[in-house]
């Protein structure tokens, strides 16, 4: 039997926000989300090569080249909406949303 895919989504105070890809290990953590100043920190379970920051209708609002870690913090200040967080990893693709209050 072939594991289900799709992608799984849950919302946490204390853990912020995950996302799992059905048939994977893959998993995207941003904490804290909602953020009151929009700063906060990515977990990923691989390695990660850029990470970006759109606005919902679209526009990149931030972009940073990364170097392969699998945890970094984001100082940006960002204004109060939603967020949509993109990140590349060697052969995955993440995507979150952010949440800023």
């Amino acid at each position: 039997m072939e594991p289900e895919t799709g992608f799984d989504h849950w919302y946490n105070d204390e853990a912020g926000t995950t996302t799992r890809i059905y048939g994977t290990e893959l998993t995207l953590n941003i904490f804290p989300n909602p953020s009151s100043s929009g700063n906060f920190s990515i977990t990923t379970s691989s390695a990660m090569k850029s990470l970006s920051i759109y606005s919902l209708t679209g526009k990149l609002i931030y972009r940073r080249i990364l170097s392969g870690q699998s945890s970094i913090h984001i100082n940006t200040q960002l204004n109060k909406g939603v967020y949509l967080i993109r990140v590349l990893g060697e052969t995955e693709e993440y995507l979150g949303k952010l949440m800023v209050y």
